[in-house]
């Protein structure tokens, strides 16, 4: 909560159940999220888990906005009703940044702490943004 106050946004409302799943939790935030304050939340709860000895991975960028943009991707379209925060240079870097993660995630790579199987990596020809399939 002290991070989201240095910040100057209001703290995250308490949590009214315990983070107890033992599964990976990946968290991807934005620090300049204009539609909510998406990076202090995500710390809380990184911090909660990390508390109760569960897993737990944030990857955050202070610039990146709303919507990381994963390899692949173009920019988001401009809305009419939302502001996204961030440019489309942070989000891109937080996408880069967040995609092996998440694709360690896709193949069960973390879960065999959950009695799960991981999947055996695949190489994806340069540039292609899609997920392997097993």
């Amino acid at each position: 909560m002290l991070r989201a106050r240095a910040r100057g946004r209001p703290p995250p409302k308490p949590l009214r159940c315990r983070p107890t799943s033992p599964a990976d939790l990946l968290l991807v935030a934005g620090g300049d999220d204009a539609m909510w304050p998406s990076l202090p939340y995500a710390e809380e709860l990184a911090d909660r888990r990390r508390a109760a000895g569960l897993p737990v991975r944030l990857i955050s960028a202070l610039d990146a906005g709303h919507r990381p943009r994963f390899p692949g991707e173009g920019p988001a379209p401009d809305s009419a009703h939302f502001l996204y925060g961030g440019s489309p240079a942070a989000d891109a870097a937080l996408g880069a940044r967040a995609w092996p993660h998440l694709l360690d995630v896709f193949r069960g790579a973390r879960g065999h702490r959950a009695g799960l199987r991981p999947l055996p990596a695949r190489r994806m020809p340069a540039g292609d943004g899609r997920v392997p399939r097993p």
